[in-house]
């Protein structure tokens, strides 16, 4: 099943970068927000693509 979604990117005060989502409590980090959105989204696949259960 496809479905789309939005992940919020944000740069916190280290520089750093933190993907989220409204709802869910995974946050994804990374040096850039690339690499923060692929870490959240590795994040969603190792919990079975169900983040918010």
């Amino acid at each position: 099943m496809n479905r789309a979604t939005t992940i919020r990117l944000e740069r916190v005060e280290d520089g750093a970068w933190r993907a989220t989502q409204p709802d869910v409590e995974l946050v994804g980090r990374g040096a850039t927000a690339a690499r923060a959105a692929a870490n959240y989204c590795e994040l969603v696949a190792e919990t079975g693509g169900s983040p918010g259960t």
